[in-house]
């Protein structure tokens, strides 16, 4: 699994994102070593999902947000197709206007302007300390 946050600079996620793109640049390499072989691999960049952890960080929700079967279901569908998949309408268009139109400082921008006051597990920050 890699995260819409695969794709550019995360603020106060930064770890976060870092993990999900070595994921999304592992997976699309090793779908092109294997796929000769008959082996599928995808890297699903999934949105926000509305999972219990996703939940208790963002009560309230996101944008776009999706079910966890949608994931499974959509990603299931690209298997052997390509490496890289976004599931969610919303999210493939979210994610082509973040990459392909805006530059990438805005685009960073606007991700910390959510990510700032995400509700983490004590130690973990909040993006309020200065």
């Amino acid at each position: 699994m890699s995260s819409l946050t695969a794709f550019h600079g995360s603020p106060f996620i930064a770890t976060y994102g870092a993990t999900k793109a070595f994921n999304l640049v592992l997976g699309e390499g090793l779908w092109f070593e294997l796929r000769a072989r008959g082996v599928d691999v995808l890297a699903c960049a999934a949105g926000a999902t509305r999972t219990p952890g996703f939940l208790r960080a963002s009560p309230h929700g996101e944008p776009g947000m999706i079910e966890p079967a949608q994931v499974v279901e959509e990603a299931l569908g690209q298997l052997g197709r390509r490496g890289v998949m976004i599931p969610g309408r919303f999210n493939r268009f979210a994610s082509f206007l973040m990459r392909r139109v805006l530059p990438r400082g805005t685009a960073a921008g606007i991700l910390g302007n959510r990510t700032r006051n995400l509700t983490l597990p004590s130690g973990q920050g909040r993006g309020d300390a200065r």
